[in-house]
């Protein structure tokens, strides 16, 4: 696990620092430009911020599972990247793009599932739980990703 964890944490740097990663071949550039920083920056964030509101609700009320804070800043990250990245005038949707998005979306679920158990222990089961919602979490921009694209082209 930890060496995982590791490996993906390179990634995430070299993806967020070079704009693309040696190790896995993605490349985040559009032509000659390369996604800007912001649109990760914003993803974490929201990430951080609905996983973390979601989870506070969660553990108020004592009904629900606790796991939801991922989903919730799964979907709230990657519509958030969406916008942001849309905003650029030669921005692409692409697989490189989603994928770039999934792995720093997937880094925030490991920052954010290792903080909740080191505080608050929420999950039964924290290796099982905490490596399938960073695999989620990596997943959803492939599937959320293109359908707030669509909406933001038809409006502007």
């Amino acid at each position: 696990m930890e060496l995982v964890t590791l490996v993906l944490a390179k990634n995430i740097i070299d993806i967020l620092w070079l704009g693309h990663s040696p190790l896995l071949g993605l490349d985040t550039s559009v032509g000659r430009q390369s996604m800007k920083g912001n649109v990760y920056i914003a993803a974490i964030v929201a990430f951080i911020i609905g996983g973390g509101m979601t989870f506070a609700v969660v553990r108020e009320l004592g009904k629900g599972s606790p796991e939801l804070a991922f989903v919730v800043g799964a979907i709230l990250g990657t519509q958030i990247a969406a916008v942001v990245h849309r905003r650029d005038a030669q921005a692409e949707s692409s697989p490189g793009v989603k994928a770039t998005i999934g792995m720093a979306l997937a880094g925030s679920a490991i920052l954010l599932g290792v903080v909740l158990q080191f505080f608050w222990m929420p999950f039964e089961y924290p290796e099982i739980s905490l490596p399938i919602s960073v695999v989620g979490a990596f997943i959803f921009p492939f599937v959320l990703f293109e359908t707030m694209w669509d909406a933001l082209s038809r409006k502007g």
